[in-house]
């Protein structure tokens, strides 16, 4: 008997370890604690060991063949069957998942009871069991069920040996490194000595851990401040190993990750350093066996040309170094530059060449930021009215004094905001910027009136508070404020939304409604030669920014719409005939990766498995 602890549950178990090796021994009513053990510590499947299969069948010596327990895609991917079991003693094969939870779905076939000894049709019935649906329930049962029995070993021990000694320094000099890197912190300062001020953050987090680390403290007592050719693992030569090991050691697992389920996306951006070079950044996305979709940064890599050309060429030259196939690249994600996003001669036309399942998945807050910037600059009366409320926040928060009065005046208001400034990036900053605006117009013209009605104050402030007044009693700033108010309120939700790690396509598509504009029966179809200033406001300012907005939109959206034709039913819950189409548009795509007998039955058993899990 032993007990294992999970969530401060004590839970019982027998010793069942002595069936690992025999499946044949199994009995045949199984107790809930006999699934938790197997579910955890899968049987040896004990395919080195199959000497003994050899029987006389049908007039000839048959054989069980070791490459029985791997089955091939139609892309010649080798899978192992981790699920078929072969019983020495009883020279048979189990399906020990189906023989798990066979009291339950009472499935009578023979790798779930009696065993499987028909070496003639050995292959034939391990394709119709691997296919059936009884299999694939006990594998999503065995999923499922795995997910909340997973344990956590927690293992101390410390011995007082010479190369225990050297690990648990190792272990708290790597943990440092790990800290200071996550960070992005510096590691040594102007010295390396220990006491000093100036050693920088790992000798000063190594001291602060002493503290409370004896170990520690008498390790730097001991071997601290000794001079070169004294090993302590604590200087700046022993970090910079450790650091590259590190670093080698984390892109090799993820090499082999990557080549495990040999399929990938790409993504790349580039952006300037503190020293002004810039640098190019790549991360590779895939999803492992178990489900998890990963996203994992490679390397950055210093940049001086940012065509198309040259950007395919160095990432080429690294997955040419990683050894990773670009053939299996069936993604890519940039940003909506011309370079990256051109059909014809951008980066993703370009990769696309080389791999031609390689989707383009353009960066959806980028695509919403481009919209914006467009809606913009579209016309010179709306730069003009961001420069305004620039101005205004200029104004008021370059004196301590002005934004006093300016804060005295937003008390009156039920919501009052301070003005915020503008940005060319951030949507989230203008809308804040506008918000306070449109919420405390009345306010700000009060405190500048008093500005600029002030004799105390110098000419050159009440001129600016006047000029600022003026601009704000125009009928234009009002209903700018008034459009620009509505527009950014609902960009900014979007953005929000889409930078939510749950946003998938199906959930992006529906955030832009469509919106027709009817033309009025009696609307000339040429502009008209004159016009007033009230129509010139409609004609060249507002319609301009929704025409702007609408057209931007829908370019930017046609990307999305695209892709979710293709891939949106992964997302969402449909009938058997919805299915069945949808499949065969995938199959069609992707004939060379898929088996069209079973792509069907897989989609919707997962559409099962994904409900079970959302529950």
């Amino acid at each position: 008997m032993y007990v294992d602890e999970v969530d401060n549950v004590n839970v019982e178990y027998e010793d069942y370890s002595l069936y690992s090796t025999n499946i044949s021994l199994w009995p045949n009513i199984l107790k809930d604690s006999f699934r938790e053990y197997f579910i955890l510590n899968p049987p040896k499947q004990n395919m080195d060991r199959i000497e003994n299969s050899k029987k006389f069948l049908y007039g000839n010596w048959r054989s069980l063949n070791a490459s029985h327990f791997y089955y091939t895609t139609k892309n010649q991917q080798k899978i192992n069957r981790q699920w078929l079991v072969y019983s020495e003693e009883c020279a048979k094969l189990f399906c020990y998942v189906c023989k798990l939870f066979n009291s339950i779905s009472n499935d009578k076939r023979q790798l779930c009871q009696s065993g499987l000894d028909d070496w003639v049709h050995i292959s034939k019935r391990l394709a119709e069991h691997e296919n059936s649906m009884e299999h694939r329930n006990s594998v999503c049962t065995l999923s499922i069920r795995a997910s909340t029995l997973k344990r956590i070993d927690q293992e101390i021990v410390l011995q007082h040996n010479k190369v225990e000694y050297w690990r648990n320094v190792l272990k708290r000099v790597i943990e440092a490194i790990k800290f200071i890197s996550i960070r992005g912190l510096p590691f040594f300062g102007d010295d390396e000595k220990l006491n000093s001020d100036h050693n920088g953050n790992f000798l000063g987090i190594l001291e602060l851990i002493s503290k409370f680390d004896p170990f520690l403290e008498n390790h730097l007592s001991q071997f601290g401040n000794k001079g070169s050719g004294n090993v302590n693992y604590i200087s700046s030569f022993t970090v910079r190993q450790i650091v590259d090991q590190m670093a080698s050691k984390v892109l090799n697992h993820i090499v082999t990750e990557i080549k495990k389920v040999k399929y990938f996306g790409l993504i790349v951006d580039s952006t300037p350093d503190i020293a002004h070079v810039d640098q190019l950044s790549y991360i590779l996305r895939y999803v492992t066996e178990e489900g998890e979709v990963l996203e994992r940064f490679i390397k950055f890599q210093n940049i001086y040309s940012h065509t198309a050309e040259s950007l395919t060429t160095h990432i080429v030259s690294l997955l040419k170094e990683l050894n990773i196939s670009i053939n299996n690249c069936i993604g890519q994600s940039y940003d909506n530059a011309s370079n990256m996003s051109g059909k014809y001669s951008g980066l993703q036309a370009r990769i696309k060449q080389l791999s031609p399942k390689a989707e383009y998945v353009p960066c959806a807050a980028h695509s919403l930021n481009l919209v914006g910037i467009s809606a913009v600059e579209s016309c010179l009366e709306v730069v003009n009215y961001f420069g305004v409320i620039q101005s205004l926040y200029v104004f008021f928060s370059s004196s301590p004094r002005r934004w006093d009065l300016l804060k005295e005046q937003l008390k009156c208001n039920k919501t009052p905001l301070t003005l915020k400034s503008t940005s060319n990036t951030r949507w989230s900053a203008d809308a804040n910027a506008v918000k306070a605006l449109r919420l405390g117009y009345n306010e700000i013209l009060t405190a500048l009136s008093n500005i600029y009605s002030d004799d105390n104050q110098n000419l050159t402030t009440q001129y600016e508070a006047k000029t600022l007044y003026a601009k704000l009693k125009q009928k234009e700033t009002g209903i700018m404020t008034i459009i620009w108010h509505e527009i950014l309120q609902r960009i900014n939700k979007i953005s929000m939304d889409i930078q939510v790690s749950t946003t998938n396509l199906s959930s992006i598509v529906p955030l832009k409604k469509q919106h027709t504009r009817s033309k009025c029966l009696d609307e000339p179809n040429n502009p008209a030669i004159s016009l007033s200033a009230e129509e010139n406001f409609i004609y060249n300012t507002h319609y301009v920014i929704c025409d702007k907005l609408i057209a931007e939109l829908r370019k930017r959206n046609n990307a999305y719409e695209e892709l979710e034709k293709k891939f949106g039913f992964l997302f969402k819950d449909m009938d058997r005939s919805e299915i069945q189409k949808c499949s065969k548009n995938i199959l069609d795509t992707y004939s060379d990766d898929l088996d069209s007998d079973n792509f069907e039955c897989e989609i919707i058993q997962f559409q099962e498995l994904k409900k079970s899990f959302l529950e």
